[in-house]
């Protein structure tokens, strides 16, 4: 203090105090390499340049809050001519890459933007030892619990490792799950890397007067749809590479068709088709038995 004092002498004013050595005629302070322009008691905060690390260091000390209040907020690069981030007062904040918008917030969330190309999010879990049932990653839809404001989950889609990782061998799984009341997730929708989609429930077709199922096949496939007790078919249609069409019922199983809530039909196990109601033929009708026709 003594020495700030006899350099200063009677200055009294900022310029005055500036130009006392300072060469440059300049009104700047200049501060040599590491030492720091601190403020607070303690102190709470302090800026330095770090001659070891070349760094620029800017440090709020004893968890004090650091605050940086502005209405229209730019960070870019050294020579301002590339835009990093932006942030306006009751706007938009955008994340820039090599000066172009990428990700940017919106009243209702946010929206990633891609000029003359294909926008897309990775989700990456840095992990070399990824194995079978392992989470590779997942988002969350989640909402405000009414009694106490907590975030609840009521939605995931998740991707899962069927097996473990290795060079060229990254097969996974894609699950949908939702939650009924306060219960845990539970898996709907699974789709397995071998095309299987696995449905832990009913499956209800819905568009109206014109539902409609459809099952494609390449001309040399089977198009084929199955019902499984547990894990063994029961019953399928299929219409294979033939053109021929086919409704197989399973060991054990006879096969009934009915109208109305009624049966009309029963093939039953012994090749035996029982009628419930009058047979009405158009056409002429033959017998064959043992290979004798009538």
């Amino acid at each position: 203090k003594t020495y700030v004092d006899a350099q200063v002498d009677t200055a009294d004013t900022l310029s005055e105090i500036l130009a006392i050595g300072n060469t440059s005629g300049a009104n700047d302070i200049l501060m040599a390499d590491n030492q720091k322009v601190s403020f607070g008691a303690a102190p709470d905060f302090s800026i330095y340049h770090n001659a070891t690390s070349n760094a620029n260091i800017i440090t709020s000390l004893l968890d004090r809050q650091l605050q940086i209040t502005t209405n229209n907020l730019y960070v870019g690069n050294q020579a301002a001519s590339e835009t990093m981030i932006t942030a306006v007062a009751d706007g938009a904040v955008s994340l820039y890459h090599n000066n172009i918008e990428k990700l940017t917030t919106t009243t209702n969330g946010i929206y990633v933007k891609q000029d003359n190309g294909t926008p897309y999010i990775n989700l990456r879990r840095d992990d070399s030892t990824i194995a079978a049932a392992d989470d590779i990653g997942y988002i969350n839809f989640e909402g405000d619990d009414p009694s106490d404001g907590t975030f609840n989950t009521g939605a995931r889609i998740l991707a899962q490792a069927e097996g473990n990782w290795s060079a060229d061998h990254y097969i996974s799984s894609l699950i949908f799950q939702t939650r009924a009341t306060c219960a845990n997730l539970a898996t709907v929708l699974t789709l397995a890397s071998n095309k299987l989609a696995t449905f832990a429930g009913d499956v209800t077709i819905d568009a109206g007067a014109s539902s409609t199922l459809n099952i494609y096949k390449d001309d040399a496939g089977n198009g084929k749809l199955s019902f499984y007790n547990d894990s063994t078919q029961q019953v399928f249609l299929l219409h294979d590479s033939a053109e021929n069409f086919y409704i197989h019922a399973g060991s054990g199983s006879a096969m009934i068709l009915s109208t109305n809530g009624a049966t009309t039909l029963t093939l039953d196990t012994s090749n035996n088709a029982t009628f419930e109601g009058d047979i009405t033929l158009d056409d002429d009708l033959n017998f064959s038995t043992n290979g004798f026709a009538d």
